[in-house]
Formats: C-alpha cells, sequence, structure tokens
C-alpha cells in the first residue's frame, strides 16, 4: 500500500507538523509521502514545519530505527521536493502576484472581483478569498509538470502493479488557499485515477478552531474572522450539491464550538497559529 498525504495551506502546514511529530512515536505502520501546497512562500506554520522535518530526519539517521518503531517511518526524504507553489508562472521561479498583473485588462474579472481584491498581492495568500484563489491557482495542477508528474508516475506503477494507493488531502474550508485547493485537487486526482478500484481519495476539512481580532483599519489585510462561518456554510452546500460526482471516498469534517484566540498575522512568518489538538486529529 501507498500513502499520500497532501497539505494545503496554513492549516494543513500545522498539520504536517503533527504528522511528523505522530510518525516520530511510531503511529503510521507504512512510510509516508508528502506534498504541501501553499502560496505563501514564507508562511510561519510552513517554515516550523520545515525545521521539523528536518530534525525528525536528522534523529532518524542517528538512531537504529530497525530497533524501535520510533522514527522508523520515511516521512519526506527530500524537503526540497515536498513544497509546491500553485500560483501562475511569469518565468523562471518567478510568478505573477495579482490579478491584474496575471490577466491584464479583462472583462470578466471587472465583473467578478473588485479593484482592491484585483490589485491585492498573493504572495502572502488570498485572505479568505477562495475564488480568489480558484482564479489564481486554476492552471497549477498539470500532471505534465513538477511535482506532479512524478506523483503521476508512482501512483500509475502502484496500481498497475495491483498495489493499493491512499491520497489524503488537509486543509481549512474557511480560509483562502485551503478551501479553494481542496476541490480543485479532489478533481484533479478523481478524473484521473478515479476509475481504478485501488485508489482511494479521502480528505479532513478542518472548520473554524480559532479567531482573531483584525486590528483597526486594516480589514482588507486579513481573512475576516467573522465570516468563518458563512464559508464553511457555503462549502458544505458545495460538497453536497456534488453528489454522486463527488470524487472523495470519505470525508472528515473536524471543528470546534469554542475558538481558540490567536494573534493576528496577515502571512508570511506573522502566521504561526499555536498548537491545537485538532491539528493531530486531522492527521
Amino acid at each position: 500500500m501507498k500513502n499520500y498525504i497532501i497539505t494545503i495551506g496554513g492549516t494543513g502546514a500545522r498539520c504536517l507538523e503533527s504528522l511528523v511529530h505522530l510518525s516520530a512515536g511510531g503511529v503510521f505502520e507504512k512510510d509516508v509521502s508528502v506534498l504541501h501546497i501553499d502560496a505563501d512562500k514564507d508562511n510561519g506554520n510552513w517554515l516550523r514545519a520545515f525545521t521539523v522535518i528536518n530534525q525528525y530526519k536528522r534523529i532518524k539517521h542517528l538512531i537504529r530505527t530497525n530497533e524501535t518503531e520510533f522514527f522508523r517511518r520515511k516521512v519526506a526524504e527530500d524537503v526540497d521536493d515536498i513544497r509546491f507553489y500553485p500560483l501562475p508562472e511569469k518565468g523562471t521561479n518567478t510568478y505573477y502576484t495579482s490579478l491584474d498583473e496575471y490577466v491584464g485588462d479583462s472583462e470578466l474579472t471587472k465583473i467578478l472581483f473588485t479593484p482592491e481584491i484585483r490589485r491585492d498581492k498573493w504572495d502572502v495568500g488570498f485572505k479568505g478569498r477562495s475564488s480568489l484563489g480558484a482564479t489564481a491557482t486554476a492552471g497549477a495542477f498539470n500532471w505534465d509538470k513538477a511535482p506532479w508528474h512524478k506523483l503521476h508516475s508512482d501512483v500509475a506503477a502502484s496500481l498497475a502493479n495491483s498495489e493499493e494507493v491512499r491520497v489524503f488531502l488537509i486543509g481549512s474550508v474557511f480560509g483562502g488557499t485551503g478551501s479553494s485547493i481542496f476541490p480543485t485537487i479532489g478533481k484533479f486526482f478523481g478524473d484521473e485515477f478515479g476509475k481504478y478500484s485501488g485508489f482511494s481519495l479521502g480528505g479532513a476539512i478542518l472548520f473554524p478552531y480559532f479567531k482573531y481580532t483584525v486590528p483597526e483599519g486594516k480589514k482588507a489585510d486579513y481573512a475576516d474572522p467573522s465570516q468563518f462561518l458563512v464559508k464553511t456554510k457555503l462549502h458544505m452546500q458545495y460538497y453536497v450539491s456534488l453528489g454522486a460526482q463527488n470524487p472523495f471516498k470519505k470525508i472528515f469534517m473536524l471543528g470546534e464550538k469554542e475558538y481558540k484566540k490567536v494573534p493576528a498575522g496577515v502571512g508570511a512568518k506573522d502566521q504561526e497559529n499555536p498548537p491545537h489538538e485538532l491539528l493531530s486529529i486531522g492527521v
């Protein structure tokens, strides 16, 4: 059996960190291949997960893992290859950073988005705007490009050898990156591999579990916490509407009745959320 876990956005990065800790404790019976997706390159949650992955690898090479279950499983053999930046490419290692820059003077985007949203920079994510995130990342998932080409080859080879393959996605439904990319990737995998009996696609969607106070006069720079539940309801209606076309075999939904108060962080290194039990349950 091959297991692939794809974590998405800031919440996904926190779940990735939890996954590494669980692997260190000997929870997993099989190795886990990991891919993390985020438009915010310097997200504090990702940088923290990156550090933990490196520490895991160093410890794994120092101990005799054949004599213990601790640190035995492979989680990320090459950290540089496990993160995917989903924004549209402008050139070699350069990317479009706003909708206006990407599509230019488009009449359609003028109808769909306000001038402020079209000019807003993507370098720290989509600030809770899933429609913007879905538009910006629509062309990012292509089986002919890295890292998807190798992933496709590995999954196809396993299925051809009658080996079971499980792909599991993790992200939030109330922010911008997770809510926009989660369903896109689900369809991406479902269209390609859903016809195989040995392929299973699942996911964990995290409902709101934290809140923060937006600084005075900075509302446009942050995802609006007062809209988290509204966005969650709309996204759940979307998954219900898929009916038989839903590519997921199972989706687990996790949330909290009481939200944890966290410092406001617009993105980049400022977004480093504290630990929460849901992040381990999601894995």
